[in-house]
């Protein structure tokens, strides 16, 4: 009697691991990229790269439009999801350029940061874009007054500006982003760079 029931556990438990087997398989191809999520990516990419590299405030919104539903398809993840934080991080320094308050992108880089692991490496731009101070002028200028608390950041700032300044000197040749980084980040700590290199 126990050795029937043995044979039928036994024979029950075979069904349930192959049941797993195929479930897993299942699961597995539901992940899986079709050849129409492969072309929607392909096309749809191009079109973002062509409009970030084009620059302006709109067709940066439009690429990070693109590349935020881009991440919807399991292909190539880390690239776009590099892709949207740069784009993130360019309309931050935008918004603050053209005086457009309330905009979001720079805290959706920092998501983006605590999301991708491999994107901590721009962790430091986040920091000093944090920094960069609104250009707000005429009426508007005078009645607010969101201007970054540069106590709060001194100590960074005292610290890290000559290695960033070096660091974005040498790759702002090399892309766009650090280009467009290296400018925001001179013109708003052009003085203060100047002082360190007096020190050393």
């Amino acid at each position: 009697m126990f050795e029937g029931r043995f044979v039928q556990g036994s024979a029950l438990l075979s069904l349930l691991l192959v049941f797993l087997f195929f479930s897993s398989c299942e699961t597995h191809k539901k992940a899986e990229v079709t050849p129409r999520d492969f072309d929607l990516y392909i096309q749809n990419v191009k079109e973002a790269d062509s409009l970030y590299a084009a620059g302006s405030y709109t067709c940066l919104k439009d690429a990070y439009n693109i590349y935020e539903e881009l991440l919807a398809i399991p292909f190539e993840w880390e690239a776009t999801s590099e892709k949207l934080f740069k784009t993130a991080l360019l309309l931050g320094m935008r918004v603050k350029e053209l005086g457009i308050i309330n905009a979001k992108y720079v805290q959706k880089a920092e998501e983006l940061i605590s999301t991708y692991p491999h994107l901590s490496k721009f962790e430091s731009y986040i920091k000093f874009s944090a920094t960069i101070p609104y250009t707000i002028k005429g009426i508007a200028g005078g009645f607010l007054d969101i201007r970054p608390n540069l106590n709060e950041y001194y100590d960074w700032l005292k610290e890290n500006i000559k290695p960033l300044d070096e660091k974005l000197k040498a790759k702002a040749k090399t892309t766009e982003f650090h280009a467009y980084m290296y400018i925001s980040f001179y013109t708003a700590f052009s003085y203060f760079i100047g002082e360190e290199y007096k020190r050393n």
